[in-house]
């Protein structure tokens, strides 16, 4: 099972672009050979075949930080870490869950903590948008920091990951609310240098 650090020390998560960018591949192993433990695999509309060449593409020992978020039959090909649950596979929480590897966790998608306090079965959660978007264009923060004080305090039994305008200008304030975790997407996939972004990041969560 992947190894998410306790709550004390925030982790970091990466999500994919939807759509494959230029030397997407090299930029990935250089972010796990500088320390990432966790990244979300998310092409919405990957085929089966352009998933198996993606995971091809990237070093076998780094499969087990990788989480995806479609095609749970890949599961029992790869030594993946886990798998994601979103709107489009609601439907077959219960049979992922039982085709799941005792060393895969599984997270869900949430966009409000009733969802999260509602649910079982998960190792941990997403949350968005809690700061208004990089990459979503018009997608603004549905939280106030009271929402999120009340909301993390009700499901202090539960890791939650933060995700939405996540960068490292903000993690401070993540950190002190008391999330487990930050997801990014835009803000390392839009930026020129996104391993020197992420190591930023990183920098962050250390002092």
């Amino acid at each position: 099972m992947l190894i998410l650090e306790s709550q004390n020390v925030m982790e970091i998560a990466i999500i994919t672009p939807t759509e494959t960018i230029d030397n997407e591949a090299e930029h990935i192993i250089q972010l796990f050979e500088n320390g990432l433990q966790l990244l979300h695999l998310r092409k919405h509309t990957a085929s089966k075949d352009e998933l198996d060449e993606w995971l091809d593409n990237i070093p076998a020992l780094f499969h087990p930080r990788i989480v995806i978020h479609q095609q749970p039959e890949m599961l029992a090909e790869y030594n993946i870490g886990g798998f994601h649950l979103n709107q489009y596979h609601h439907h077959q929480k219960d049979e992922i869950k039982k085709n799941l590897q005792p060393h895969q966790t599984f997270s869900m998608s949430a966009h409000n903590f009733d969802e999260i306090k509602k649910s079982t079965g998960f190792n941990y959660y997403f949350i968005s948008p809690v700061f208004d978007s990089l990459s979503k264009q018009g997608l603004t923060a549905a939280f106030d920091k009271h929402e999120l004080e009340t909301g993390l305090k009700e499901n202090a039994d539960k890791k939650i990951f933060a995700l939405g305008g996540v960068c490292a200008e903000n993690l401070h304030v993540l950190k002190k609310l008391g999330f487990a975790g930050a997801a990014t997407l835009g803000n390392i996939w839009l930026s020129k240098n996104p391993v020197k972004t992420f190591l930023e990041m990183k920098e962050k969560l250390e002092k």
